[in-house]
């Protein structure tokens, strides 16, 4: 059985930030990427304040030299794959378990014990902690999602594009991207809502609202963006909603403090 110090869901920013502090770990990521809270799902984000802790600050800097962070907006695109470049260059790298689905998370004997699967089977690992940094909770079976969401990033769109869109359906959101001219369009579904019924919706609005091609999808997020019902559960957990911007939730993380959170 795999033995460390934390047990992280989840490969997001606030989990890589934690890594970052306390390389003691280990991350499981139930699908194919680091910073899986942005990059899967496309999340738009804000612009990043100057983050606190020493490990985000040296992100910070990483993505100032790779050229995706400058006039203070970060290219969420590009960063997904320099996050990776960055990895790779850390302690706990060996340590990330990619594909890898939580089955169980149960209290033993002062240790938590987690149950995962990936490709190779089922695994067990132990720790003192356990913090959940997944949209979804993995740590809370049944966790309530109030909402769906797929994110859409399209560029050079029409002066008129969000009202357009708006007159079609009122309930979509919109977001400014790294570039001139580039937009995230959020488009919400209910809870029961499958991928490939909310891919015909984007398909089928936007058809509706530019038949003629006025304005084009640059690509459609490979997953949802779900938002879950906030409720108390034995694991602590950093929602990925709770921060505007992956360096924000880097920082978090790598301030998070297990001891201040009982304390709470």
């Amino acid at each position: 059985m795999n033995r460390c110090d934390t047990i992280l869901l989840g490969a997001s920013y606030a989990a890589l930030g934690y890594a970052a502090a306390h390389p003691d770990v280990l991350i499981l990521e139930a699908g194919e990427f680091l910073g899986s809270d942005y990059h899967a799902c496309l999340r738009p984000c804000q612009s990043p304040a100057l983050p606190h802790s020493p490990q985000a600050l040296a992100l910070h800097s990483f993505f100032k030299e790779k050229q995706i962070l400058t006039d203070d907006r970060l290219d969420v695109l590009r960063a997904a794959a320099a996050v990776c470049r960055y990895a790779q260059e850390q302690p706990w790298f060996g340590r990330v378990r990619l594909e890898a689905r939580v089955i169980s998370v149960e209290r033993k004997n002062g240790l938590f014990e987690v149950e995962y699967y990936t490709n190779t089977g089922i695994h067990r690992a132990a720790a003192k902690h356990v913090l959940d940094t997944t949209a979804r909770r993995v740590s809370l079976s049944g966790a309530a999602v109030k909402e769906k969401q797929l994110h859409v990033v399209c560029s050079d769109v029409p002066a008129d594009f969000e009202a357009a869109l708006t007159k079609e359906n009122d309930t979509l959101r919109f977001t400014p991207g790294y570039r001139t001219g580039e937009w995230t369009v959020t488009f919400p579904f209910a809870p029961e809502a499958t991928l490939s019924q909310a891919r015909e919706t984007v398909e089928n609005t936007w058809r509706a609202v530019f038949p003629g091609g006025e304005a084009l999808i640059d690509v459609v997020g490979f997953e949802f963006d779900p938002v879950v019902q906030p409720t108390a559960g034995d694991v602590p957990w950093l929602c990925p909603h709770t921060f505007g911007d992956p360096l924000t939730a880097f920082d978090a993380g790598a301030q998070f403090d297990f001891a201040e959170e009982a304390d709470a």
